[in-house]
């Protein structure tokens, strides 16, 4: 696909930029915009977060689990998961490899890769889509992005860690699940974390 990326949608999208050396072939913002028009979404855009993005992207972060895993999960343990990876959720925001998607000014998604602790696989991290566009293509559209971004920065397997309902998304990519592992929220809360990985 990147061949098809470099030869499609020849203007850039403002405010996207890259750390990695990219091969000759390869644009990630043409590839975004490709990504975003194959799943019908051309009213959107996906560009860099960045750290004015916080409050909205947390905001985001509430609302989509809620959307999609409250029957299952229940308040309260959303509530304690999204408190626990506040931290996390902050510190992507200053990363170049962590995308948000936008209809206009609204931030509708996100979802990107980070480099971990040495020795560890980069994994993929922060995939969350608003209630309203849940099953629009928006979590596929990132989930391209994150992994040909990673391919091009010579990043050979990604992994990933997500509830139960959000390891649909990777699975459906071609992603293998690994083991279940329950980790304590605190107040009496616990939340099932798939492991999944995948070969770029």
């Amino acid at each position: 696909m990147t061949t098809v990326a470099a030869s499609i949608f020849r203007t850039a999208m403002p405010g996207t930029r890259y750390d990695g050396d990219w091969s000759d072939d390869f644009d990630p913002v043409h590839y975004s915009r490709t990504v975003l028009v194959y799943y019908g979404l051309p009213e959107a855009r996906i560009r860099n977060v960045t750290p004015a993005d916080f409050p909205e992207l947390a905001t985001l972060q509430v609302r989509a689990l809620l959307g999609a895993s409250r029957e299952t999960l229940g308040a309260l343990t959303i509530k304690r998961y999204v408190e626990r990876y506040l931290r996390q959720t902050f510190a992507l925001c200053r990363q170049r490899n962590f995308f948000v998607a936008e209809i206009g000014e609204r931030l509708v998604a996100s979802g990107g890769w980070t480099r971990v602790g040495t020795g560890a696989l980069p994994c993929a991290v922060g995939f969350f889509v608003a209630p309203e566009q849940q099953k629009r293509g928006f979590g596929r559209s990132l989930l391209a992005v994150a992994e040909a971004t990673a391919h091009h920065a010579a990043v050979g397997s990604l992994a990933a860690f997500a509830p139960r309902d959000a390891a649909r998304l990777f699975q459906k990519a071609g992603w293998r699940s690994g083991i279940v592992t329950p980790v304590d929220l605190g107040q009496g809360t616990t939340i099932d974390l798939v492991a999944l990985n995948k070969t770029l």
